[in-house]
């Protein structure tokens, strides 16, 4: 009986040391939060097709004379992305492969800014109009985003790369 109490009370020290070892381990790091860099830039790309997509559903809206508050929930969804432009444009996207944001995003981020503020601006201009129904103040607030998405990638977006001809 002895034997075996001392067996089993050598066990527990030994478990209990071999626990307060492994307690002692530092934790491993945490892996990082949100994103990956790669995701965000697909995610910036897929989203930028989309809001084209967005401006040319108006632009048909308007050629067709449909109702300007027919557009309305598109626009919506265009004012939600346009607020969060510049969280697309983290720095570390920068030297994602395929992405043809310039070094200027984060060199020059002021402009930038106020590149995505012009946008955003727009897509504000281009829902009041719609929910007003009103054909005339879309089409201008329309004018008005085309020029902020074009002020924008002229400054801040590289050229497509040339296509191979054959």
């Amino acid at each position: 009986m002895l034997i075996t109490r001392t067996i089993a009370a050598v066990a527990l020290v030994t478990a209990l040391a071999a626990a307060s070892v492994e307690a002692a381990k530092p934790a491993p790091p945490m892996p990082p939060m949100g994103p990956a860099p790669g995701a965000i830039v697909g995610a910036r790309q897929g989203s930028m097709i989309m809001a084209a997509n967005v401006l040319n559903t108006v632009d048909r809206a308007l050629k067709a004379n449909a109702p300007a508050k027919s557009v309305a929930f598109p626009l919506s969804g265009l004012v939600k992305w346009a607020e969060h432009i510049p969280s697309q444009f983290a720095p570390s996207t920068s030297a994602v492969p395929g992405t043809r944001a310039k070094p200027e995003v984060w060199s020059n981020r002021q402009e930038f800014l106020n590149k995505a503020t012009d946008m955003a601006l727009a897509a504000d201009m281009m829902l009041a109009a719609a929910r007003a129904d009103d054909s005339a103040a879309l089409t201008s607030a329309l004018e008005n985003a085309r020029a902020a998405c074009k002020g924008c990638h002229d400054n801040f977006q590289a050229p497509p790369p040339a296509t191979k001809a054959g």
